[in-house]
């Protein structure tokens, strides 16, 4: 497995990522079954922005879209899928996250990703 990339963007706090050299964006643009592809055809990609989440440990974050705020999920494969073979990684789904009004926010395990020898 290749490291990932990560590419500030003129704005330092949004990145493009790449992944084996693509860069990342969500396929369908719009709507609720939104998903992350590498794009390997030029199409525009997501900017996405990266929290720590201290709480969950020192290499732990949420990312989320930097334009619409819809956050990261990876989702274990879906039984009768293609994605159903053994060893086979969690799909990312982009959604938005409702949260409880309490603070510190809590995030859900599924929303927190763990980046570690992060390469710009």
């Amino acid at each position: 497995m290749q490291p990932w990339q990560f590419e500030p963007s003129i704005n330092r706090n949004e990145f493009v990522f790449r992944n084996a050299g693509a860069p990342t964006g969500v396929l369908p643009p719009a709507g609720d079954n939104q998903k992350l592809f590498a794009f390997l055809r030029g199409e525009e990609p997501t900017l996405w922005k990266v929290k720590h989440v201290p709480s969950a440990g020192p290499n732990s974050v949420v990312i989320t879209s930097a334009a619409d705020g819809k956050f990261w999920f990876s989702i274990p494969p879906r039984p009768g899928a293609d994605s159903t073979i053994p060893g086979a990684p969690n799909q990312v789904e982009i959604r938005r996250l409702l949260f409880n009004p309490v603070e510190p926010i809590t995030y859900p395990p599924e929303v927190i990703f763990e980046i570690t020898g992060v390469l710009y």
